[in-house]
């Protein structure tokens, strides 16, 4: 009975780990990166930004380090870390 409580065989030959693993050409938008808050950001929020490989805009979540910042206020990518996008007004 508890045979049928296991898996006992695999699909495929890689790891699902593997094919959502980030490398550093994912990192996306890159540091310095101008865009638009499209939420108010309490911190987090909502931003959008332009990305050359698709020739449009995408939306991101991301995080200011100056705390609240209305939306459509301009806002720069300072550092990108591991998901965590952090931003800040443009000045």
């Amino acid at each position: 009975m508890l045979n049928r409580l296991i898996l006992t065989a695999t699909a495929g030959n890689r790891s699902a780990a593997t094919d959502i693993s980030p490398t550093v050409s994912d990192h996306w938008p890159p540091p310095g990166a101008v865009g638009k808050a499209i939420s108010e950001l309490r911190p987090g929020g909502s931003a959008e930004f332009f990305d050359p490989s698709i020739s449009d805009k995408r939306i991101a979540f991301v995080v200011s380090e100056t705390g609240f910042e209305p939306a459509g206020t301009e806002i720069v990518v300072r550092e990108v870390v591991g998901p965590s996008i952090v931003v800040r007004k443009k000045e």
